[in-house]
């Protein structure tokens, strides 16, 4: 450019000899001329994602898997009882599981990078049970779990507005409320020790500003037999997973 031809050229000496010129010569941001074209790539910023997750439940053959309704009935109990009550059903139904969190993610230097957070999961299934010493017909059981997911990615193509990668990490939940509504009964049960599980899977960002985009986490999770009440977790411990979102970075 005309820049760089007045540093090397300049003015010649008496002699036409051209002057001798070193890089402190060179005009400010001479090399970074190209940064607007080769900007940091998404990875190697700190992103924020609000993100939701998808997900089918088994079915009575627990190898494939069929939707199911979103949501529970909206039945309520109206008394509080104290007596256990006993899952006692060959074919529970499932409902979809209802997920939602927050993550934040540090870039590890190179392709990777960490996330953590915080997620809840509501879910929701309808069996017989044993209660009284008699069988009640259809009852509903509702789970809900906080959990602190961690993961780590290897961005695998990343460009300023598209990124695609890979990730693997696990997770350990809590159930922090568990509820049983059959008749006109309400009974809640504690649930001890926690849940863990490990996913894997692939991803894709678009980020369509800046400071925000859009990314979809498809993958496979297993969920561990921790002693913990019938779900579609204890029954299809292995199920697909669609995590889907929004990110937003600085």
């Amino acid at each position: 450019g005309v820049e760089l031809r007045e540093v090397l050229l300049g003015n010649r000496d008496a002699f036409g000899a051209l002057p001798v010129r070193g890089q402190d010569d060179l005009p400010d941001g001479f090399w970074n001329d190209e940064s607007e074209v080769r900007r940091n790539p998404t990875h190697t910023s700190a992103t924020i994602s609000i993100l939701t997750n998808l997900s089918t439940v088994a079915s009575d053959g627990g190898l494939m898997y069929e939707a199911a309704p979103a949501h529970a009935s909206s039945q309520t109990g109206s008394s509080q009882a104290s007596s256990p009550v006993v899952p006692y059903s060959d074919s529970p139904k499932f409902f979809s599981p209802i997920a939602v969190g927050v993550q934040a993610s540090l870039p590890l230097g190179g392709r990777l990078s960490l996330s953590t957070g915080v997620s809840y999961t509501y879910l929701v299934s309808q069996y017989d049970v044993l209660y009284d010493l008699r069988l009640v017909s259809g009852a509903y059981n509702q789970l809900h779990y906080v959990g602190v997911p961690v993961s780590l990615s290897c961005h695998l193509v990343q460009t300023p507005s598209f990124g695609f990668y890979a990730t693997a990490g696990g997770a350990l939940e809590k159930c922090v409320f568990q509820r049983y509504v059959f008749e006109d009964k309400t009974i809640s049960e504690k649930v001890s020790g926690l849940q863990s599980s490990l996913h894997l899977g692939l991803g894709a960002e678009y980020w369509f500003g800046d400071h925000a985009g859009v990314y979809f986490d498809p993958g496979l999770v297993y969920y561990f037999g921790n002693n913990q009440p019938l779900s579609i977790r204890t029954q299809q411990p292995l199920q697909a997973r669609f995590e889907i979102g929004f990110r937003f970075r600085p």
